[in-house]
Parts: C-alpha cells; structure tokens; sequence
C-alpha cells in the first residue's frame, strides 16, 4: 500500500487491515485460504508506474523475466546456475544494450544476442 490504508479480504474467509508499506498476499493451499500481510519495499514493488526496473538481491532469472516483458526479447543462460546471481539494480528508460551491459559488468558475465534472443555465458566461455 503506498499511502493509506484499507481493507484486503476475501468474500468467503474475512480479511486484515493493511497499513502504508505493507502488503496483502492471498493463497489458496489444500483448500485452506490464507491472506498473510508483509512488508513491502515500494521502491521495488511499485517503480514500473514510474518507467522503472527495480531489482535488489534479484535472481537474473527473475530479472530476465521483467525485461522479456518490457522489451519482448527472450533471455536464456548457457548455465541454469546464472539465473541464480543476484542483480541489485534500478533502470529507468534505459536502452536494452546498456541494461545488459550492466548485468555483464555486475555480475561478471557476457552475452550475446542473436535476433531476438539475448543468451549469457559465464566470462571464460568460448
């Protein structure tokens, strides 16, 4: 919630009452609902209403997620344990040759692309 407060509830299993920085996560497991109230880093949680990508401790897997989104490329790794580096990191508007050239530099890889592909290899991979 970024400013406020309100009600988060579901019809059938009552609600919680969320307060300026927090937010409302509803499960549903084994048929058990569950609403569980978190707190929530609006920097991170919100800056795409401001044109910006904000990621902090983000595994690449996640991040490549996001910029398949907003860029409609696809991202793949020449190794499944890429997608587990964490990136910290906020872009705003930024090109999509420099956002990747600032994940090559943080995290030590590089990257290819190939029409609409981008790939990342470890440094050392021919």
């Amino acid at each position: 919630m970024d400013f406020g407060s309100d009600d988060f509830r579901n019809v059938d299993s009552g609600g919680v009452y969320l307060h300026q920085g927090e937010k409302g996560c509803w499960s549903r497991a084994a048929d058990d609902e569950m609403i569980r109230v978190e707190g929530a880093d609006l920097h991170t949680h919100l800056g795409w209403l401001d044109h910006r990508m904000v990621f902090e401790h983000t595994p690449l897997k996640e991040v490549a997620r996001t910029i398949e989104r907003w860029y409609r490329i696809d991202m793949e790794f020449s190794d499944e344990d890429l997608g587990r580096k964490e990136l910290t990191a906020t872009f705003e508007n930024d090109p999509l040759t420099e956002i990747l050239q600032v994940i090559e530099l943080a995290l030590g890889l590089r990257y290819e692309i190939v029409d609409r592909t981008v790939r990342f290899y470890n440094y050392g991979y021919h």
